[in-house]
């Protein structure tokens, strides 16, 4: 996540069991969590 300024401030990821997640959740997860970094980012830079 990405503050006003553009420097980075925070990080988003997910973590769950292998059972839930598989064995390569990147693949099933990373656009999402991509695309809310990214919201997250506009937002703060918003407010």
């Amino acid at each position: 996540m990405r503050g006003p300024n553009n420097k980075v401030i925070a990080a988003v990821g997910i973590s769950g069991p292998m059972e839930r997640l598989g064995r390569q959740p990147g693949r099933l997860h990373a656009a999402a969590v991509a695309a809310t970094a990214a919201r997250l980012s506009e937002h703060i830079a918003n407010s």
